[in-house]
């Protein structure tokens, strides 16, 4: 990833471009980091930083999305693995940065910006799986906590045993870290986004995880 943006920023400068918006991830506002791609997005930042260019950070928290990855244990075992406690997080839509990153692209400006972004909410690991609802009847989704589970989940289900290391070492820095919150377009209002919902979010994405969304979940 190092190599191919960098690569992207050489040539963007060649070609004369101005100002380019480097697509970054929050772990990269944390220099010790050891979640190996928030340390990549930070090289990466600091690259762009020197090259004489106009430059905008978009740093988006974990993404909605990343939830897709433990459909299969929602669906088969009924279970979301997360050995994150009580600890709260504010995923982010994808849908929403993309939002974001097309009105700094079209309306420019925010020069040698660094801007968070992450979801409306902060939900604890306890409070997302009851936004699923499975298929069978009387069957919801729980929470389980050992890591060891999670970790033997994903491999099974064909994550790479690297990018499982990766999502262990994530977890323990938010472990750490402890709760976030913030949400970036609310207080600013300088994007006009509306942050989509984790219910909004599992609702749309209700057939991957292999049921439809329990009215009033996360009431």
């Amino acid at each position: 990833m190092v190599e191919t943006q960098n690569t992207f920023v050489d040539a963007a400068k060649a070609a004369g471009v101005q100002h380019v918006i480097k697509f970054s991830g929050l772990a990269a506002a944390q220099p010790e980091t050891a979640f190996i791609f928030g340390r990549m997005h930070r090289e990466i930042e600091e690259y762009l930083e020197k090259s004489g260019l106009a430059w905008t950070h978009l740093r988006p928290t974990g993404f909605m999305q990343e939830y897709l990855r433990e459909a299969p244990s929602v669906i088969h075992q009924g279970a979301l693995f997360f050995a994150l406690g009580d600890v709260r997080l504010n995923p982010v839509d994808l849908v929403d940065v993309a939002k974001v990153g097309f009105r700094l692209l079209r309306d420019g400006g925010h020069e040698g910006a660094r801007l968070s972004v992450t979801g409306p909410e902060a939900l604890t690991m306890a409070q997302v799986p009851i936004a699923f609802h499975a298929r069978q009847e009387g069957r919801c989704t729980t929470w389980r906590c050992p890591g060891t589970d999670r970790q033997q989940a994903l491999l099974s289900h064909g994550i790479p045993a690297e990018y499982v290391e990766a999502l262990d070492k994530q977890v323990e820095e938010r472990l750490q870290a402890g709760s976030s919150r913030g949400w970036i377009f609310r207080p600013t209002g300088c994007f006009d986004v509306q942050p989509t919902t984790f219910l909004e979010f599992a609702e749309r994405n209700a057939d991957a995880f292999g049921g439809r969304v329990r009215e009033g979940a996360l009431a």
